[in-house]
């Protein structure tokens, strides 16, 4: 009798360390196949944005510089002002020419993406333009939206897009 008990002790450490052993490896698993998802993850968005990006020309785009605008903040009575220079590339070199002061009768937007640059940057409070790159990036792309819509409006015969913009100068005083 004395010996069953023993054996039956046994049995329940064995099945006590198979446990501990089947959660020891489980957690090895997660340990080592977490930082392998996620790298595959990262991969996959990675090679995704890089595809976007080679869609859209990027090897050949033409590049305009506008000139600087200074708007008084949103709300500040004059005491804070946002200076920016906005850099374009374009698609297609047709475009480039909307971006130049009017000439010969030439079609041209750029007081027309002048204005609404002003109009957007105005209507930000300070604190949206604080400099961070969340608050540029959102900026960036309601102005580059603008321009688009701008010029499908306005000279839809022009073929292309504005597919990149970013600040060359973006100062807050």
């Amino acid at each position: 009798m004395a010996e069953e008990e023993k054996e039956e002790e046994i049995v329940v450490k064995k099945s006590g360390d198979s446990r501990v052993l089947i959660m020891m490896v489980l957690c090895i698993a997660v340990i080592i196949l977490t930082p392998a998802g996620v790298y595959y993850s990262m991969g996959a968005f990675i090679n995704t944005a890089k595809e976007e990006v080679d869609n859209v020309e990027s090897k050949n785009y033409h590049e305009v510089v506008m000139d600087d605008i200074t708007v008084p903040a949103f709300k500040t009575m004059g005491k804070h002002f946002i200076q920016v220079q906005i850099t374009v590339h374009v698609s297609n070199e047709s475009l480039v020419g909307l971006f130049a002061e009017s000439k010969d009768g030439a079609k041209s937007l750029v007081k027309v993406f002048t204005a609404n640059t002003i109009d957007i940057l105005r209507t930000r409070k300070i604190e949206e333009l604080d400099g961070s790159i969340a608050q540029k990036k959102k900026l960036q792309n309601d102005i580059m939206r603008m321009m688009n819509d701008v010029k499908n409006e306005l000279a839809p015969d022009k073929k292309g897009e504005i597919f990149r913009l970013y600040f060359s100068k973006y100062t807050i005083q």
